[in-house]
């Protein structure tokens, strides 16, 4: 993680702590007392959410591979698992793996991963990792290697996709940078998939509009996002987007100690880290998400 993306993310976390604390008070020091056994992160080569949950002080497990038959069950080592994001990872792309053992999602412990989403547990997947989507549970189809690298404007279906990026402050924009080689999707047919962050660019440009989706599965949730949830790059591609740091303190109604010498930060910027972080937080909330409203 480089100097500046580091800086960038303790502002964000400091925001958010000041917005959480407003509108939801004492739930994130709630989810920071919280066991590292019931979040899990599979380590991608590409996305590095467990970076934001470190960043953030949320206590996790990462871990370098999908847990084995029966480790998510009553007594197995990941039992008390709730959460399972899956980084994306250059590894899902191998169409030479079988069932990509290299990750350790085998066709011997398939089954108790579509268990644990359906038992009640959430899965989160990103970019590549799309793969793993269409390997547990099917619902889309996708196009590998498709996207340049860009910033998109973005748009939400529906309330749950604003929850998720936070969006509950004056004069919100906020972009998606998308990673150069990323994939795009499509939900097939009645697959009950619930559109949460869309964008007309990649419609016009790739065909598919869909930058984050979700669906129930049994008694769990899965979601699956294009490109990553930690911003490797800040683009600014417009005037408002160029403004400094205190332009999105003003908005947020949020303070940050000496930020007068933070002038290398954008709103752009912030903006683009604050959202990020934020749908990584509430992805972790314990309620459910696509039937919340708050």
């Amino acid at each position: 993680m480089t100097k500046d993306m580091q800086g960038q993310m303790s502002l964000g976390t400091q925001i958010i702590e000041q917005v959480w604390q407003r509108l939801r008070p004492y739930e994130l020091p709630k989810l920071r007392e919280m066991p590292a056994e019931r979040i899990a992160v599979v380590r991608g080569s590409y996305d590095h959410v467990e970076k934001i949950l470190k960043n953030a002080s949320i206590p996790h497990t990462a871990i370098s591979s999908f847990p084995k038959k029966g480790e998510l069950q009553q007594g197995g080592k990941y039992q008390d698992c709730k959460v399972l994001f899956v980084n994306c990872d250059s590894e899902y792309h191998d169409k030479t793996s079988d069932g990509f053992e290299d990750k350790g999602l085998t066709k011997n412990n398939k089954s108790s991963i579509i268990d644990f989403v359906e038992s009640g547990g959430r899965i989160i997947t990103t970019d590549w990792a799309q793969e793993v989507v269409k390997y547990l549970f099917g619902k889309i189809s996708s196009k590998q290697d498709v996207i340049p690298e860009k910033v998109v404007e973005v748009k939400f279906p529906s309330y749950i996709g604003k929850n998720l990026l936070g969006i509950n402050y004056a004069n919100a924009q906020p972009k998606w940078w998308i990673e150069a080689s990323s994939d795009t999707i499509k939900p097939l047919a009645n697959s009950g998939i619930v559109e949460l962050i869309t964008s007309n660019e990649l419609q016009k440009a790739h065909s598919s509009k869909y930058i984050a989706i979700g669906f129930k599965q049994g008694q769990g949730e899965a979601f699956h996002f294009v490109s990553h949830l930690i911003a490797q790059k800040f683009k600014n591609s417009t005037a408002r987007d160029k403004q400094g740091l205190q332009t999105f303190l003003d908005q947020t109604q949020t303070k940050i100690s000496g930020s007068e010498n933070m002038a290398n930060v954008t709103l752009g910027g912030i903006e683009t880290t604050y959202t990020l972080m934020n749908t990584v937080l509430e992805l972790i909330r314990e309620k459910p998400i696509l039937e919340a409203k708050k």
